[in-house]
């Protein structure tokens, strides 16, 4: 009978020990986190009803994208202001980034702009995201989620960014190399 009482004494001590050494964390955990209801905005939700309906079964749409997984400097070890510009946007993400479906080749991307466009006098410096889109060759279209958008003028956007003149990167050497997006148009 004594060593059942040992066994048990000790067994709650081991219990006290280990609670006093090991907190319950998770407890706490699960009070800071809370999962959100929805993973786009409402104007963004918006859009991305119109966005489905005017691609259709032609390109695929993909949401909350960063930057840089769709651009990266050209040489980023040779230009410092490219370099500091380019860590500046790691954080920022494109709303959605619409691609082809067959090869996943990215053909434009949108930025829906759920706030009220800020004036002019408090953008010092311009768009830095349209002006890195620009620098690439891709085509930015940003969508106001307060305003209706049309699915035609929408898809009509898009088509024009997928049969965008091919971009003519210059290349260290001074070449010009033609990039192309899709050789599905291209006229032999």
């Amino acid at each position: 009978m004594n060593e059942w009482m040992l066994g048990g004494t000790l067994l709650i001590a081991l219990f006290l020990l280990i609670k006093l050494i090991f907190p319950n964390n998770t407890r706490v955990m699960r009070v800071n986190y809370q999962k959100r209801d929805f993973l786009f905005s409402s104007g963004e939700r918006a859009i991305l009803k119109v966005l489905d309906e005017a691609v259709g079964d032609t390109w695929r749409v993909f949401g909350k994208i960063p930057v840089t997984d769709v651009l990266t400097p050209r040489n980023p070890d040779k230009d410092a202001t490219t370099r500091k510009q380019f860590h500046s946007l790691e954080h920022c993400r494109f709303s959605f980034v619409v691609c082809d479906k067959n090869d996943l080749g990215v053909i434009c991307v949108l930025q829906v702009d759920d706030a009220p466009p800020a004036p002019a006098t408090t953008r010092p410096h311009g768009d830095p995201l349209l002006a890195l889109c620009e620098g690439a060759g891709l085509m930015l279209i940003r969508v106001d989620s307060q305003k209706s958008t049309d699915p035609k003028t929408l898809r009509e956007l898009i088509e024009s960014a997928r049969k965008r003149d091919p971009l003519f990167a210059v290349e260290t050497d001074g070449r010009r190399e033609p990039r192309f997006s899709s050789l599905d148009d291209l006229k032999l």
